[in-house]
């Protein structure tokens, strides 16, 4: 009989970390859309790629913003922007991608959605 307990109370346990993990999502989209996005991110065959969680609820809140800097031979440097035309126009569940060049000295991406603001170095991603 008391195997039977432990074996109920570990489920129980089990079943209210996963309440707590849906009602955390309930209660704060904007944080798991944003966590959604940043998980997404991956770099593969020269891009940087991520999704737009394809739940997200007011797309045309969402800001984001990839620039960097590259530095060539020569001594040449440039400016990067990258996905400007997107903002206001992000498609849930669509993948987008940012080249990746070895000339990068700095690439980040910032993210604004709805209230929550975070920064990702997507040099990370590739190194």
């Amino acid at each position: 009989m008391k195997a039977k307990r432990v074996v109920l109370g570990v489920g129980a346990a089990a079943a209210a970390v996963l309440a707590g993990g849906i009602l955390w999502t309930v209660l704060h989209p904007r944080e798991s859309s944003v966590r959604e996005l940043t998980d997404s991110l991956s770099y593969a065959d020269g891009e940087i790629t991520f999704q737009i969680p394809g739940d997200l609820a007011h797309p045309e809140n969402l800001t984001l913003h990839a620039a960097g800097r590259a530095e060539y031979d020569g001594g040449f440097s440039a400016s990067l922007h990258f996905l400007e035309e997107e903002n206001g126009n992000w498609v849930p569940g669509q993948v987008y991608s940012i080249p990746y060049d070895p000339a990068y000295t700095a690439l980040t991406l910032d993210i604004a959605y709805t209230g929550q603001e975070e920064t990702i170095d997507l040099l990370d991603y590739v190194k």
